[in-house]
């Protein structure tokens, strides 16, 4: 009886130690399988969060929806070209702006210089012999004469210009027609006429 006792109580302890055992192994395994799943959950969020950062940048770049990114208008500025003409003048036709409103002006300027060394005679209008005789075109994108200045009318007078000396006249211009418009100016006062352009324009 003393022995069956005995063994009884050594099966129940070592029973109990195993038990205790296996649920003691059992208690890290439930921690690290909690632990993964915890990771796991956090995990793509995570990775959602670093995908926006690295698109906002792109997006920023795009500059919204529906606005669009067209073209836009100059910088309004002076502008100017020249041509020295076989004479061995210089014609210098300059715009006031490159960009004005519709329904605005823009003032255009011609000059004839002689920058050579010796006296070059020309023809000059009588009604003014300070000033070159300038017909004015501009013309729309498709190359069609919007307007044209109507220059002092011939007869013409004999004028020297002395090394230096320069003839100036100005002419302002009221433009309706909007697009990309290009101006040319004809030198009546050279023979043969001598043109200078083209000189674009941007009206909006």
């Amino acid at each position: 009886m003393k022995a069956d006792r005995e063994q009884k109580v050594l099966t129940f302890t070592q029973t109990w130690i195993s038990g205790s055992r296996s649920t003691a192994v059992g208690v890290p395994r439930a921690l690290s399988l909690r632990k993964e799943n915890t990771l796991q959950s956090f995990r793509a969020p995570f990775a959602l969060c670093i995908l926006a950062l690295a698109t906002l940048p792109f997006l920023a770049g795009c500059g919204g929806g529906g606005g669009g990114g067209g073209p836009t208008d100059p910088i309004p500025t002076s502008a100017s070209i020249t041509r020295t003409a076989p004479n061995g003048l210089t014609a210098t036709l300059k715009e006031s702006t490159n960009s004005i409103s519709a329904g605005s002006s823009v003032t255009y300027t011609y000059t004839l210089t002689n920058n050579t060394v010796n006296p070059i005679t020309i023809s000059a209008a009588v009604a003014s012999t300070t000033r070159p005789t300038v017909t004015l075109g501009i013309t729309n994108s498709t190359g069609t004469l919007i307007y044209a200045s109507l220059p002092p009318p011939p007869p013409l007078v004999t004028t020297t210009l002395a090394p230096g000396q320069s003839l100036t006249s100005t002419e302002v211009v009221t433009l309706g027609t909007t697009g990309v418009l290009v101006a040319t100016a004809k030198f009546g006062d050279l023979t043969p006429v001598f043109s200078v352009g083209t000189l674009p324009i941007t009206v909006h």
